[in-house]
């Protein structure tokens, strides 16, 4: 019989991430469509830090190729207990108050609101790293770089 193993105490060094959230790994390809505009279907959201600053993930399912999920990321203040908040003019207020018709709360963000509405998303392909040099086409990928309006 075996001693019963103590919880460890999270320190620095060995602390679990705060936000669990399944991330592309290696095998996983990157999605590639043309640059332009799509229609796109909201699908899900995810709060998490990434290099110490807050992020939040909104995945969108292009109408045009329903198998694809492309990805628009924003940066916030805070994502917990339930509400996201942002900046008075940073991107997720305007781009939600665009399609959503009316100026919204910056420090109550209602992501939930996008179910069910179709909007027009701008789709740019990724062909550069961070020091603007060149990649090789494998490692070329799109994201979402704005929502535009609610699709009619």
């Amino acid at each position: 019989m075996s001693a019963p193993t103590l919880p460890v105490k999270p320190t620095r060094k060995n602390r679990a991430a705060d936000n669990p959230i399944e991330s592309p790994g290696p095998d996983d390809d990157l999605v590639q469509v043309k640059a332009g505009e799509y229609l796109a279907l909201y699908i899900r959201h995810a709060g998490m830090v990434v290099f110490r600053t807050a992020k939040m993930r909104v995945d969108f399912q292009l109408l045009a190729h329903p198998d694809l999920i492309l990805s628009r990321w924003y940066r916030v203040q805070d994502w917990r207990a339930g509400r996201v908040r942002a900046g008075h003019h940073s991107d997720i207020v305007r781009e939600l108050s665009a399609v959503l018709g009316r100026r919204i709360r910056h420090d109550r963000i209602p992501i939930n609101c996008l179910e069910n509405i179709i909007v027009t998303v701008d789709v740019h392909e990724v062909t550069s790293d961070r020091k603007q040099e060149k990649l090789a086409e494998v490692n070329c990928y799109s994201v979402i770089s704005r929502i535009k309006e609610r699709a009619e």
